[in-house]
């Protein structure tokens, strides 16, 4: 059995005990205030640790409240004189590091007592991603961009890494099938059919890859019909710019861009169709309809 089918039905087991124990407390009036006793008194042992927490917390949340407020206007300040970028720098490097230490001053509530060990372990974890954060982003930026930067090599070098491939799976087919053929009764060797058939293979291969890729590419210009989840496409590699606008944005486009910014005239010959021809379409589409509905209805 499966972990997930084991978890699965630990679940349904679980969920029928709760279903008893509820069916139980709300027919036994008598459990029902046992158990209501059992929260009072537990709400009267939590009390004093919660009050004594807020009161220790109360000063470094003030205190948190009073230096995130001078953050931001340093924050705005950055913002208007050297924009978004210098704003995000300041966030990074003062004000995240308040939230932090703010966490670690509570932290250090908790050290004489018994969780004092816990507590010495998250202050050593969140002191080092307080001291490291920035450092840590910019690695994770980092491989972010690698990542995509081999994704895009990946995808414009995909016909050749195809036809390698096609290659080498051609070669393994040939040796496969050359110890399965009969050889050649004279010269004792294989013949020949394995090769020509692990050629054939791996130009299927690196063909199929190629066809794919001729596809996704768009040098030559093309429309990408919308897709749920949006669609794979090779842009740029024609040696020149190109232009991805969305269909409803086209005209304006063409207008701006194209065109020259205004002035320019266009002119739309449409070809209206006479009294008859159009009567003709009507009665058409009306037959057409019916025998389409006829032909249903008979099933």
């Amino acid at each position: 059995m499966g972990i997930g089918a084991f978890m699965g039905v630990m679940n349904m087991g679980l969920e029928f005990i709760e279903k008893i124990w509820k069916m139980i407390v709300d027919y036994s009036p008598g459990l029902k205030a046992v158990l209501e006793l059992f929260e009072v008194a537990m709400q009267l042992f939590f009390v004093p640790i919660g009050t004594a927490l807020m009161i220790e917390f109360l000063p470094i949340m003030i205190d948190l409240l009073a230096n995130v407020t001078d953050v931001m206007g340093i924050m705005w300040d950055a913002y208007e004189n050297d924009g978004f970028g210098a704003m995000m720098a300041v966030a990074l490097n003062e004000a995240l590091p308040l939230f932090f230490n703010a966490v670690i001053s509570a932290l250090n509530v908790m050290k004489d007592g018994p969780l004092g060990a816990i507590a010495d372990t998250l202050i050593g974890i969140i002191e080092f991603i307080r001291d490291n954060g920035v450092e840590l982003l910019q690695i994770l930026l980092a491989l972010t961009r690698h990542t995509l930067n081999i994704m895009t090599f990946l995808l414009t070098h995909l016909p050749i890494l195809g036809a390698i491939l096609g290659a080498m799976l051609g070669i393994q087919i040939a040796q496969l099938l050359a110890q399965v053929l009969p050889r050649d009764p004279i010269t004792g060797t294989s013949i020949t059919a394995p090769i020509a058939l692990g050629v054939i293979a791996g130009t299927a291969v690196a063909g199929g890859v190629a066809g794919g890729i001729a596809q996704m590419s768009m040098a030559e210009g093309g429309m990408v019909p919308s897709t749920a989840g949006g669609q794979l496409r090779i842009l740029g590699e024609g040696g020149e710019d190109e232009f991805v606008v969305p269909r409803s944005k086209a005209q304006g486009f063409a207008q701006n861009v194209l065109g020259g910014g205004g002035g320019t005239t266009n002119n739309f010959y449409i070809t209206v169709p006479s009294t008859s021809e159009m009567t003709e379409l009507i009665v058409n589409t009306i037959d057409r309809e019916t025998n389409a509905r006829r032909s249903r209805s008979t099933f």
